[in-house]
Parts: C-alpha cells; structure tokens; sequence
C-alpha cells in the first residue's frame, strides 16, 4: 500500500464531478515510508483507500475509494491522522462517498475509534460535508456517529459543489 504526496495543485475534477483526482506519479513507494508524512508540507495523497487532498488547506478533500478494505480504511485514517496533526489552525472536511456501496462493521468502528481517539484533533474542524450517492447507506454514518459523537458539525449532501460550499462556509 502506498501513500503518494504531491506538493502542486489536483487537475481539475473528471467530468463525472467526483471529487477524486488520478494518483500522482512519484511520492512514497511503501507502508514503511509512511513515516515521512509528519513533514507534509501540502499538496495531495493517495492511499489504496482513498484520496487526501490538502491542496485547498483549510479544506480538507478525502476521497472513499469505493472498494476499499479494512485494512486500507485503517491506515487511511492513520495517516489522516498524522497529517492533520503536522498543521495548526481550524480546517473543514468535505467526505466524498458516492460509488461506496457499504461499510462493513469493521470499517465503521474503525472510523468511529479513530474519531473517538483523535477527538482533540477534531475540535479544530469547523464542518464536516459528505457527499453521498443513493448507493451510500446513509445509515453508516449515524450507527459511526453513535459509536463516536463528533465535535463538529455535519450534513450530506447529494453534489460536490454545495458540500464545498457548505464547507468552505463553515470556516467562517
């Protein structure tokens, strides 16, 4: 698994609006050089799992890949972790979900733990958009927000342009 750092801006989203870009060539090759996220300095990441996309800083992009595994989801939120931590100052999320079609229990207690364990860190986020699809059971985010109750708040929204909106406007 790899997480792939790239300091220059994300092409502009594919015509399907979703809010991922292609994996970057270059960056980290291996799970043991994941310990050089602590110097992430901006730009975007790619994992197995997703897509983490600091290059709009305050806004946070993360990108479900929607075949994505438990492991995966877990060093995923590992690393967000990690990277959150390397910046000060508030920040906003925008979750993109659409295509994902389930959640397997592991992978929701493994979100609601990483909630649970980092809420500090989460104190400083200022909203958290999600964008879902009628594939996205909706119901995965209420039984992980049961489990861990975030410190900010939260709304899903059908489209990337008003989950960014919403976002954007949630930092004040």
């Amino acid at each position: 698994m790899s997480f792939i750092l790239k300091s220059t801006p994300p092409p502009a989203p594919a015509s399907s609006g979703r809010a991922s870009v292609a994996p970057p060539a270059g960056g980290l090759s291996s799970p043991r050089d994941t310990g050089r996220l602590s110097a992430l300095s901006g730009g975007q990441g790619v994992l197995e799992g997703g897509v983490l996309d600091l290059s709009r800083w305050p806004l946070v992009v993360l990108v479900n890949h929607p075949r994505a595994n438990e492991a995966q989801t877990e060093l995923f939120v590992k690393n967000l972790a990690q990277v959150l931590r390397s910046r000060g100052g508030k920040f906003a999320l925008l979750c993109d979900y659409r295509g994902t079609k389930e959640l397997t229990p592991k992978q929701r207690k493994t979100l609601a733990d990483h909630l649970a364990q980092n809420i500090e860190l989460y104190r400083r986020c200022a909203g958290c958009a999600f964008v879902a699809d009628a594939a996205f059971p909706k119901g995965a985010l209420t039984a992980i927000f049961w489990m861990a109750t975030p410190p900010y708040p939260y709304r899903v929204f059908p489209d990337v342009e008003s989950a960014e909106r919403w976002a954007l406007g949630s930092l004040g």
